[in-house]
This record gives C-alpha cells, sequence and structure tokens, in this order.
C-alpha cells in the first residue's frame, strides 16, 4: 500500500522546522509560531502542521502546553546529541 497522502509535506514541514531550530532561529524554551502561523509560512494544512509538530515532540525536540503553544525542549549541540542517541537506539549504530 502506497504512503498516507501528504506524508511527504509533513516530513518536509518537519525537516524545515528541525533545521530551524538547528539553525538558531528557535532557541531552547523558545515558543514556535502557533498553528496558524505555521499554515501561513508552509503553506500546508492544519492537520499537516499538527503531525509535524507532534513528531517533533515525540522525538523529545519540542514539548507542548495546551493554550500555551509549542515550545523548544532542546536545541543546538543538547538536540543533535538527543537525535544520535535515538537514531543509535533505533538502528543499532
Amino acid at each position: 500500500m502506497s504512503a498516507t497522502p501528504g506524508t511527504g509535506l509533513v516530513d518536509r514541514v518537519y525537516r524545515e522546522i528541525l533545521g530551524s531550530i538547528m539553525a538558531g532561529e528557535f532557541q531552547e524554551g523558545d515558543k514556535l509560531p502557533t498553528e496558524l502561523a505555521l499554515t501561513a509560512r508552509f503553506t500546508a494544512s492544519r492537520p499537516t502542521i499538527r503531525e509535524a509538530l507532534s513528531r517533533l515532540r515525540a522525538d523529545g525536540i519540542t514539548s507542548t502546553r495546551q493554550g500555551s503553544g509549542t515550545f523548544v525542549m532542546r536545541a543546538g549541540k543538547a538536540m543533535r546529541s538527543h537525535l544520535e542517541n535515538a537514531r543509535s537506539r533505533m538502528f543499532g549504530k
């Protein structure tokens, strides 16, 4: 069966937000733009944005506080180290 429709767009939004965090546009503790602002920035639907944010949360990069927004939990070296550890657990490298 083929991939879920929109999965490629979710991946792109995920990568671009992650790239923005890694590039320093958003630091640890910073609040990310609202879902509405992200829909405009990425020309994507709200469900697509929500899925990308959900993946970032699952990877331990962000945290969502209901009514407050999504915040960066890990940035820079801490994030890279976290992702490398997660990758090692997943792929045994």
